[in-house]
């Protein structure tokens, strides 16, 4: 057996969960996995709920890291599903129940990889509203902070700036270095996006470079991908290239392959706005994009690219390569919940509001009017 009795159990417990942090938030996500199948095996053997939710948390964390979204929805929600509101509050004890606002933050993360834009944002208000409910400073931190990300990846600039302000303002009062310089990259972006695209881009390299310095590898590759977009916007595509490079190292080394697909979009979208625009090496890393978000499930991800890779063709008059790429994703955002699950779920919802689907719409939409005798 594995535990003998109630300090072996609890021993176990710390070191495997012990264990799990330490590699994930060194971007060691299988090692990180393999803890967390171990923390699983320990509370079936025991018939511990805590061990099992600690072991689906873990999973779920580190299979969204890897970019297995389905894997990561179905561990998060059984996470959060035996995260009742009997737990305890959290706190700093191995032992004790976390909150679930974090396993949320990931589910909304991993809800709007896998399409479900809507879905996502009232997983994040769920996270914030137990946060709030906590009444505990670190958790209102983790809630806001990672409520930045998703803001961002629908491209809401005024909730990233709300989110990011209050993070700062919180991390600076209590002491949180890593956050701190989380919400001032995500200031930082806000500024620059805003048209002060030289300020908000020194604040953000200081702020990544601060983010680093903490030791902070897990999600460097996002950063560093947003970091990218920013130094394009700013007519330095080719120092954008130098980022997303990095990132993609990053990528190789670590496994994090959540955000890889957007990596290579985003590396395609850098060789169009070069001096000399390069659409012969941009086609090949949309086309990535599509294939590594079909791979993963991660339509969102693949309506970006498909939208990215059918503007290219129609600037080179190809309106039927157009079509042919984007229907099939549009097809499936405009299709039912419950009939874009293939019947199985009908509690996500893909939402037709995102700037991805609507761009596809008006894409379509002007090819077939192109299209009219």
């Amino acid at each position: 057996r594995l535990c003998e009795n109630e300090a072996d159990k609890t021993l176990l417990f710390r070191v495997l969960y012990g264990s799990f942090l330490f590699h994930q938030g060194n971007a060691n996500l299988q090692e990180a996995r393999n803890f967390g199948t171990s923390l699983l095996e320990l509370g079936t053997e025991l018939k511990d709920d805590n061990a099992l939710l600690r072991g689906h948390s873990a999973i779920g964390r580190t299979a969204f890291g890897q970019g297995d979204f389905a894997g990561a929805r179905d561990n998060l929600e059984k996470a959060i599903a035996l995260n009742g509101p009997a737990r305890p509050g959290s706190g700093s004890e191995i032992g004790r129940p976390e909150s679930p606002v974090l396993d949320l933050c990931y589910l909304s993360w991993t809800s709007f990889a896998l399409g479900y834009p809507e879905t996502a944002l009232a997983q994040a208000g769920r996270a914030l509203a137990t946060a709030e409910a906590d009444d505990e400073a670190y958790a209102l931190v983790v809630a806001n902070g990672n409520a930045c990300y998703l803001h961002q990846f629908c491209r809401d600039d005024d909730s990233v700036g709300r989110c990011a302000d209050k993070v700062v303002a919180l991390a600076g009062e209590k002491g949180y270095p890593h956050w701190r310089s989380l919400g001032q990259m995500f200031q930082g972006w806000m500024r620059a996006r805003g048209g002060d695209r030289a300020a908000g881009i020194d604040i953000f390299r200081q702020a990544l470079a601060a983010h680093r310095a903490t030791g902070e590898v897990l999600e460097v590759c996002y950063f560093l991908g947003l970091l990218a977009e920013l130094l394009g916007t700013d007519g330095a595509p080719e120092a954008g290239l130098a980022q997303i490079d990095e990132a993609l190292e990053m990528v190789g080394q670590t496994g994090e392959r959540w955000y890889e697909a957007e990596l290579h979009r985003i590396r395609g979208e850098l060789l169009l706005s070069a001096a000399r625009p390069e659409p012969a090496r941009a086609e090949p890393e949309f086309r990535r994009a599509l294939d590594l978000a079909d791979a993963q499930g991660a339509r969102l991800w693949g309506l970006r690219a498909a939208v990215s890779l059918a503007e290219l063709y129609l600037d080179h008059g190809d309106a039927a390569a157009a079509r042919d790429v984007l229907e099939p994703l549009h097809a499936w955002f405009e299709a039912t919940p419950a009939a874009a699950e293939g019947g199985q779920r009908r509690d996500y919802h893909q939402g037709e509001d995102s700037v991805e689907y609507r761009r596809a719409a008006r894409i379509l939409k002007e090819l077939t009017a192109t299209a009219r005798p």
